[in-house]
């Protein structure tokens, strides 16, 4: 009986042990811990002591924790790329679950801060979106309108500072008391200065780099400039040119005596058109100007249709290329008049009121139709042979990129600022408050890549000159 019970309890003991001892290693299953993923992509470490309970994700989805379905089989290669790419798919998807949160959340503040009861807080936060909204439709009107309606016109070509006058106030007031819709103002002042004023936000180089030897081999540098007749200084454009080294300079209303000073530099070829100049290290060939018979035909009504526009072939030690020199015609002829005697830019030439069009928006109307036809058939012409040998055209276009004009005849161009520049390189000024970019080089960019473009420093002009790197590379496309 004693024996009995001792084996009674010995098992019994035994039995408890098995009971509540801790289970062996053999005994651990791979699920007793185990991660889940959200359907936002982020993953939850757990266990299966929390089987059953819910918890809420970092994207706001709630998700009951449930054993995963255990699986011994092994994975094919096919299968392991699958899960790779469904891996990177679902950390895609959670990066959008988790902006689109913040997004939500920052909506929701701005939201409160237009309805705040603090009428500061209140009108400040609708400031910011009002002014924002307000750029955008201006953007919107300069590149759809600019040559279409008036006030359009009057800001391509007026001081486009005044679309960031506002920011004194509205900067201020969402600082203070609407801290959290200041984002609106912030993104509005960023398309004021980008995409009204034209500033570019590139890595480019400061300076022109001094050219070696290799270099002038390669590529070729450029540079072209308004030199406004008899206003420019030769000793500037002697100490530019030296500075810089240049392998072509382009001048637009080139005087005669300005030509035949330039005329006696050792180791340039020379040629002039009218106005236009054209010098290059390289021997240039084959001059061609565009026609122009029925433009000249209207210029005595005094709103346009003096362009001027020739080529020639530059014989460039890598392959020979054509150079477009150019002048289009100006919109102050159509500007004129509207605003003061002297207009809204000041000119010294007086119109005859005998004229038509001399007052109102049919002039505007008159000057950028003709404009817009210049520009249609200079840029045509430019192209011509451009399937079978590089292009450059350079000169005063006498148009910013954002003018419809522009857009609608030269954006197939690579423009060498629009792609390497730095700043806002305006090149045009007028008075105190206009500042403008309307001279340019252009390049066929099946042709040619763009190293770098710079302003150069005043020659006495009131356009500045414009310094551009390109490399002749193998047609594209």
């Amino acid at each position: 009986m004693l024996c009995a019970n001792k084996i009674s309890a010995g098992c019994s003991r035994d039995a408890l042990a098995s009971n509540h001892a801790p289970p062996t290693h053999a005994a651990v299953t791979e699920w007793d811990e185990f991660s889940l993923r959200c359907r936002c992509g982020t993953e939850i470490h757990t266990s299966t002591a929390h089987i059953g309970r819910t918890i809420r994700c970092r994207c706001g989805q709630s998700l009951t924790i449930a054993r995963p379905i255990a699986t011994e089989r092994k994975t094919t290669a096919r299968e392991h790329g699958r899960r790779q790419r469904g891996s990177v798919a679902s950390t895609v998807r959670g990066w959008v679950w988790r902006g689109a949160a913040v997004c939500g959340r920052a909506f929701r503040a701005v939201v409160a801060e237009m309805r705040s009861r603090r009428t500061a807080t209140r009108w400040s936060a609708r400031v910011q979106l009002a002014y924002l909204l307000g750029i955008i439709a201006t953007w919107l009107l300069l590149i759809t309108r600019s040559e279409q309606w008036l006030p359009a016109t009057m800001l391509a070509y007026g001081p486009r500072a005044v679309v960031i006058l506002p920011l004194a106030i509205v900067l201020p007031a969402g600082a203070l008391f609407a801290r959290r819709s200041l984002l609106f103002g912030s993104f509005g002042a960023w398309l004021a200065i980008s995409q009204i004023m034209g500033f570019r936000f590139t890595m480019a180089s400061a300076e022109p780099p001094t050219r070696s030897p290799q270099s002038v081999e390669r590529d070729l540098r450029i540079i072209t400039l308004n030199a406004a007749a008899d206003r420019m200084n030769r000793a500037g454009l002697d100490a530019l040119v030296a500075r810089h080294a240049p392998d072509i300079v382009a001048l637009q209303e080139c005087s005669a005596d300005v030509a035949a000073s330039l005329a006696t530099l050792q180791g340039w070829h020379t040629a002039r058109h009218h106005g236009l100049c054209t010098f290059s290290r390289w021997p240039i060939s084959a001059p061609d100007s565009m026609p122009r018979e029925d433009l000249v035909s209207i210029a005595d009504l005094g709103f346009g249709g003096t362009a001027l526009v020739v080529r020639y072939v530059v014989q460039h030690p890598t392959r020979p290329f054509q150079l477009v020199n150019l002048h289009l015609e100006t919109a102050r002829k159509g500007l004129q008049g509207l605003l003061g005697s002297d207009g809204l830019l000041p000119d010294a030439a007086r119109l005859p009121s005998t004229l038509p069009f001399t007052r109102g928006a049919d002039r505007v109307d008159a000057n950028a139709l003709i404009r817009r036809r210049e520009s249609q058939r200079a840029s045509a012409w430019a192209a011509r042979d451009v399937h079978t040998m590089p292009v450059i055209v350079v000169g005063d276009f006498n148009l910013p990129v954002e003018s419809t004009i522009y857009r609608e005849s030269w954006q197939t161009w690579l423009n060498a600022f629009e792609s390497k520049g730095r700043g806002f390189g305006y090149t045009k000024s007028e008075g105190t408050l206009l500042r403008i970019r309307i001279d340019h080089v252009l390049a066929a960019p099946q042709w040619f890549d763009v190293t770098g473009v710079w302003l150069g420093s005043d020659v006495g002009s009131d356009h500045r000159p414009v310094i551009a790197d390109l490399v002749l590379v193998e047609m594209r496309g």
